[in-house]
């Protein structure tokens, strides 16, 4: 009975969604990737200020989110009679919500091959007509291991990112041709995709032949610059108070490929990018600490590659110290050990000091770091993290902080270590009573 309810109640709110579509009939572009969903959407977004009409659907992905965000909903805490409350207002939406936008942008993240949770089930609430492929990663792989046979770790990762590859890379190889397709050529799984895409392809990434090349990435701990170069032009990008690791670079070639097929001069997109981006909460927000110390707070999420792009960078912000606060990277199944051991040593390879929280980083991430000889220490939770922070934290240190979800809210951490706390609900993640309520159940 369950799962004919939630059959029904899903294609109630897919059906409403499509229909809301059709008020507007927007040009719809679609973003999807393992890691950078986000900020990619928050960047494109920037480009197309302020020449279109946009509306976005910020952390909204999933197979309800994605469409009761299109419809203007909002799930307060996702009990069963909030449920049947969104039920209800999904009626009355399609009767008096009527926005008006030019364009839609949508993440369109996956967490499954199979339906719902596949790209193929989103692609039946918005068809995209400009897809973007960011990156593919072992990243909420776990629902992909049954698919794989193979035991040696290397051979068995490679073989989740070709099927997470896969199924993402519908948002590319089902548009039809008037379309553009926006891939990262960067990353040879991406690559082998161009040859099954018919739509245009705007191609970015590193590499000498990428449409949109990424030429350089420079942060300071004043902002960060991007360099990019298209028909032999360059174009910098100067994002003042943000300090941003490389990877964030494809966000904003992204940006740039939706402005150039958009039509809009490349120097006013980089003029709107730089007036318009914003971060959300919890990505690499630059938070003033206690003891004269910084804090990079990146504790909405983790995965594996981007939280090495930010050790990278840690050392080259010039700080007295470069210390990092280390959650969980959840939801990867038979690569937990391995993307952990990725992290570790990447810790050993630049920082000063490591601090570790989860059972995961306890089990895999700790010996590894003890065998190294590194100055680092795990706690059972938040809360006992920053209270030996508070004692450790010296002037000019900086602190990254950096974990999954569900369960370990490192916000908390941040919220302690802040030189000024009552300025939390303006910079920290996952604010209000819902949330106020998961972190004590979590720390009891």
């Amino acid at each position: 009975m369950k799962k004919l309810i939630t059959t029904f109640f899903l294609n109630y709110i897919r059906v409403a969604a499509k229909v809301q579509l059709l008020k507007n009939r927007p040009f719809c572009i679609g973003i999807t990737g393992s890691a950078g969903k986000t900020s990619a959407q928050h960047a494109v977004a920037a480009a197309l200020l302020p020449e279109k009409r946009l509306k976005y659907t910020f952390n909204a992905n999933s197979e309800t989110s994605l469409p009761l965000s299109i419809l203007g909903i909002k799930p307060k805490n996702f009990s069963l009679s909030d449920w049947l409350r969104v039920a209800l207002l999904t009626f009355w939406k399609l009767l008096t919500n009527w926005e008006r936008y030019d364009i839609l942008i949508a993440e369109m993240g996956i967490d499954s091959p199979l339906p719902p949770k596949n790209m193929e089930y989103l692609l039946t609430i918005v068809k995209p007509d400009l897809g973007i492929f960011l990156n593919a990663a072992p990243m909420h792989s776990e629902p992909f291991d049954f698919l794989v046979s193979e035991t040696n770790p290397e051979k068995r990762r490679q073989k989740i990112i070709e099927l997470i590859t896969a199924e993402k890379g519908k948002i590319l190889t089902r548009l039809p041709e008037q379309s553009t397709a926006v891939v990262n050529i960067d990353q040879p799984e991406l690559r082998k995709l161009v040859s099954e895409i018919t739509a245009q392809v705007i191609s970015f990434g590193t590499s000498k032949v990428a449409m949109v090349k990424i030429v350089s990435s420079k942060p300071s701990l004043k902002g960060t610059t991007f360099t990019f170069e298209i028909n032999s032009e360059r174009y910098t990008l100067d994002l003042k108070e943000y300090v941003l690791a490389a990877h964030y670079a494809s966000s904003f070639a992204v940006a740039l490929a939706v402005g150039i097929q958009q039509n809009i001069p490349l120097s006013k997109i980089c003029k709107n990018i730089e007036t318009h981006f914003t971060l959300e909460p919890g990505r690499s927000t630059l938070i003033p600490g206690i003891n004269d110390s910084f804090i990079l707070d990146s504790s909405y999420n983790s995965s594996t590659s981007p939280t090495i792009d930010m050790l990278a960078m840690l050392p080259k912000l010039g700080a007295k110290r470069s210390l990092a606060l280390l959650g969980d990277i959840r939801e990867i199944g038979t690569m937990t050990e391995t993307e952990h051991l990725q992290v570790a040593e990447a810790a050993a390879k630049y920082l000063d000091a490591i601090f570790l929280v989860g059972p995961q980083m306890k089990k895999y991430a700790l010996p590894y770091l003890q065998k190294q000889k590194k100055k680092v220490r795990w706690f059972k939770d938040a809360v006992e993290a920053g209270e030996h922070l508070r004692t450790f934290m010296q002037k000019e240190d900086i602190l990254l902080v950096k974990s999954s979800q569900n369960t370990l809210f490192l916000e908390t951490t941040v919220e302690m270590l802040m030189a000024h706390p009552e300025d939390a609900d303006d910079f920290l993640c996952r604010r209000g009573a819902f949330w106020d309520a998961k972190r004590s159940e979590a720390m009891l």
